[in-house]
């Protein structure tokens, strides 16, 4: 199954957040990281016993719990703010032979075995 993402404008003049977006994305851009030390062992086990390579999973786990909140999705597309329906995942893939990276990505499901069969 094919998921197809739309993205949807919002009117920023009754956005709720429409301010506070204006003001750290216009007036005073903002950015936020935040680092948090978590065990992964048991899921890393798990993935073991079941034969499934770690970054695939990962990358999955990420974007579907991003994908479960409008407010990571808003984006912009030609000067409109909007939020998208769906993420897609974009990452980093490194060639030992030459040193050089290239960027990948795969469509978002769902449904974890679809995703990981194309990853």
């Amino acid at each position: 199954m094919t998921m197809n993402t739309s993205f949807h404008p919002i009117d920023i003049q009754t956005w709720s957040r429409g301010q506070m977006f204006h003001y750290f994305s216009v007036m005073a851009p903002t950015s936020y990281s935040m680092t948090v030390e978590l065990s992964i062992t048991n899921f890393r086990n798990s993935l073991k016993q079941q034969n499934i390579k770690f970054f695939p999973a990962y990358i999955w786990l990420v974007t579907k719990t991003l994908n479960q909140q409008v407010e990571f999705k808003v984006g912009m597309v030609d000067e409109t703010i909007g939020y998208w329906d769906t993420l897609t995942p974009l990452y980093a893939c490194f060639h030992e032979d030459d040193e050089t990276i290239s960027l990948m990505w795969t469509e978002y499901n769902d449904d974890f075995e679809v995703f990981i069969r194309v990853i």
